[in-house]
């Protein structure tokens, strides 16, 4: 997820500065605008690019969940 935002926040927040600029929001209020709308708008963006793209090519991340090894079964009754 965090290669997801490093790719997402420049162009996220590049275009709610330009909305920033089109509501004529300068100096304090257009950085509250980036902090309050900004921020979330990026964290939202990368989180559905990387569910869309990062996310499948992810090691490690499958599909369904792996079954269990009847092997760690004994040891696992052991220590209870």
């Amino acid at each position: 997820f965090s290669y997801s935002l490093y790719l997402m926040h420049a162009p996220v927040l590049m275009v709610m500065t330009l909305i920033a600029v089109q509501l004529d929001l300068f100096s304090v209020p257009a950085y509250l605008f980036l902090v309050c709308a900004g921020i979330p708008a990026a964290v939202f963006f990368s989180y559905l690019f990387h569910l869309a793209f990062e996310r499948r090519f992810m090691s490690g991340v499958s599909k369904k969940p792996a079954a269990a090894d009847p092997a760690l079964e004994p040891a696992v009754a052991a220590n209870q």
